[in-house]
């Protein structure tokens, strides 16, 4: 993949955020795509593109549903478009600048709560690279998405025709599926598996077990392509982040969305890196 990013005109002005459809970070009104600012919904996320806005009024918000596939074919395109919810590796570096945003809980591996013994579920969690050597469990991801640099690692060396990635409508799809009994596992966060539980109407409740190697909070990042407006652009989330980061109504979505098992140790980690992000001088490179 080359790191050559074509910029395409824009004016600076105009600031199109990716939104999507991915509760509880993003809870789109009625599934539909964001026409105004007031239309945003009340995740986690929602909640950050919310604040940041604010403390860019001088530019005009747009939106737009897009999953992770569809996010770097429109950020390697150069197109003017930019997310709160990257995880930066090496490669999407040649694509994009980022910022440091939150922090957000591992990815566990989500499984149907009645089929959790036949995971092998250890007191450390699963062991991902034994797990996909198994032949009588199907697994399904996101294409396109990262999972975090070490999942990632073992996921793209893994030679087993019982993992899958496919393009979603929907991030978070592939734990319905695994609800639905179509699929045996996924990897997401447990706050996506815990809203399902509340909010779907599906027969089995999912389960969300600790993958091996993988306890590590995630840094969730805002990328912006790597033309001279995702600079100019990127450099504005980075200046009006330090102020959001004080903001009480996003560090409460950040916890409020986490399970409860989750909350305490949110409270603490969320308050301890923003209230570092509020001094933060990021150096975009």
């Amino acid at each position: 993949m080359s790191g050559a990013v074509p910029a395409l005109a824009a004016p600076v002005n105009d600031m199109t955020w990716s939104v999507p459809d991915w509760p509880p970070f993003f809870i789109l009104q009625q599934g539909r795509e964001p026409q105004a600012l007031a239309e945003l919904g009340r995740g986690s996320l929602d909640n950050l593109i919310s604040g940041l806005a604010r403390e860019m009024p001088e530019r005009m918000h747009k939106f737009k549903v897009l999953n992770s596939r569809r996010f770097w074919r429109a950020i390697e395109a150069g197109e003017p478009i930019c997310s709160v919810a990257a995880i930066r590796t090496p490669e999407r570096s040649k694509l994009a600048y980022f910022a440091p945003l939150i922090l957000l809980p591992p990815v566990h591996l989500i499984v149907r709560a009645d089929e959790v013994e036949k995971f092998g579920t250890t007191r450390d969690g699963v062991a991902l690279p034994l797990l996909l050597l198994k032949s009588d469990v199907v697994g399904l991801l996101e294409a396109g998405r990262s999972y975090g640099a070490g999942l990632d690692k073992v996921l793209d060396q893994a030679t087993t025709t019982g993992l899958r990635r496919e393009s979603m409508s929907r991030a978070g799809q592939s734990a319905r599926l695994v609800a639905q009994g179509r699929v045996d596992f996924s990897i997401d966060y447990p706050g996506v598996a815990e809203y399902i539980n509340q909010n779907d109407n599906l027969k089995a409740k999912l389960a969300a077990l600790p993958i091996q190697g993988s306890s590590a909070w995630i840094e969730s990042q805002a990328a912006c392509p790597r033309t001279p407006w995702g600079l100019d652009t990127i450099t504005a989330i980075d200046k009006a982040m330090r102020r959001v980061a004080a903001d009480s109504t996003v560090r409460n979505a950040i916890v409020d969305w986490q399970p409860h098992g989750l909350k305490p140790e949110a409270l603490q980690k969320t308050r301890s890196y923003l209230d570092e992000r509020m001094k933060l001088d990021v150096i975009l490179d």
